[in-house]
């Protein structure tokens, strides 16, 4: 089983602090779960309070605790989501009220436990930035640290990965594995070696777990509190391969000049694409062998994760490990990346146009009806991928 060798005395840890305030900062990492488990928080916020976990439930259109990423690496590197969620200035505002909030909170219970929750801190952060962000939260009267991540099987996690990037770009991340030891060996310099604990993403347990239900079970040692989570929908549904491969076309086609960000455009063109899909018959995205073989199989990402943070991959005999292939070069054509159903994909389209999606794809055209320009181009666009299917960002649409 993948992760066999976790340490298993997580929940203990968390309890183990006396009158010391701990912080249990769950990290993500991206595309496991982690949308649900922090809507469930904060759901139960007010009941975890009553059994020592402080879940501060803050009020902002980005994800929980992500604020308290600003500041800690260069302005470019950071998250798309931290960093166009306003100016730097209100960023630090904003910064600097978060940690008043865990401020008072550890004034008001020392011996709690606080829990954050930030996929956005799953990204390589310089020790600087790292060192940083200790010492504000040992300013805010913090004296132990303990970070919680899971992880998916690579291959699955480009998958995921592939997806969430062409949501805002028309081109897909390079094909490798995720950067582990860039991640996480500022955290172990800064914290401490035992300061990460990794978890194996339940996506591939027998009992369907998902991660609200194994973290409360496993890491806060309170799997009462979310034993009718079991059978709940999935929140953050993946889009199919067809799907996203209209989502790069219609990217390239109206948004080329918005890389990075989200947009409404697609915002709404993802709602109606997943309300679409079931009718159009579309595919679940399978990667090509040979990437899934590279990006599985990396040698270096498998071996660092074993041996720093001792976890390791189901079926994978490390000692026939070989060095890793020369990297492979990242292509804008989807379909080196995956395979597309042309027919499903003309059918999406045709959904799409017969539907009206094209005048309502912007708000401020929904009283416009067909008269707005922008939508004109929508209907030509999708008539173009009607009848000549999915092309690649360097030829698709170019016309329109």
């Amino acid at each position: 089983m993948w992760g066999r060798l976790m340490r298993l005395n997580i929940a203990e840890d968390v309890w183990s602090t006396g009158d010391i305030m701990k912080l249990l900062f769950h990290m993500g990492s991206h595309k496991t779960g982690t949308t649900s488990l922090q809507s469930y928080l904060s759901e139960i916020a007010p009941q975890l309070s009553e059994t020592g976990i402080l879940y501060p439930r803050p009020k902002t259109e980005i994800p929980p605790h992500s604020i308290l990423l600003s500041g800690l690496m260069p302005e470019d590197d950071l998250p798309r989501i931290v960093r166009f969620s306003g100016s730097e200035d209100q960023r630090k505002a904003r910064k600097t009220r978060a940690l008043e909030v865990l401020r008072k909170l550890v004034q008001r219970s020392p011996e709690a436990t606080l829990l954050l929750s930030s996929e956005e801190f799953f990204t390589p952060i310089p020790e600087q930035g790292l060192s940083t962000f200790k010492q504000e939260l040992m300013d805010a009267g913090i004296s132990s640290f303990s970070f919680i991540a899971y992880l998916r099987r690579p291959s699955a996690f480009y998958v995921s990965w592939l997806q969430q990037v062409l949501k805002a770009s028309f081109l897909p991340p390079k094909i490798a594995p995720p950067p582990y030891e860039e991640i996480f060996t500022p955290y172990l310099k800064v914290f401490g070696e035992k300061a990460v604990q990794l978890r194996l993403y339940p996506e591939v347990w027998p009992q369907g777990d998902d991660t609200v239900q194994d973290f409360f079970r496993e890491v806060l040692g309170r799997g009462d509190l979310a034993q009718h989570r079991a059978g709940r929908p999935k929140v953050n549904q993946s889009l199919s391969a067809e799907s996203i491969a209209l989502m790069q076309s219609y990217r390239f086609a109206f948004l080329r000049e918005q890389q990075g960000r989200y947009t409404s455009d697609s915002r709404s063109l993802g709602v109606a694409l997943t309300r679409l899909e079931a009718e159009a018959k579309t595919t679940k995205i399978q990667l090509k062998q040979n990437i899934t073989r590279y990006i599985d199989l990396n040698i270096e990402a498998l071996l660092w994760v074993r041996d720093h943070l001792s976890f390791v991959t189901p079926d994978v005999d490390y000692s026939h490990l070989e060095q890793t292939a020369e990297a492979l070069e990242t292509p804008s054509d989807l379909r080196e990346l995956i395979d597309i159903e042309p027919e499903a994909y003309r059918v999406l389209a045709q959904k799409l146009l017969a539907q009206g999606w094209a005048n309502s794809a912007r708000l401020e055209s929904r009283l416009a009806f067909g008269l707005d320009p922008k939508s004109r181009r929508r209907r030509l666009w999708l008539k173009d991928q009607i009848q000549h299917g999915y092309a690649p960002p360097n030829i698709s649409a170019t016309n329109i």
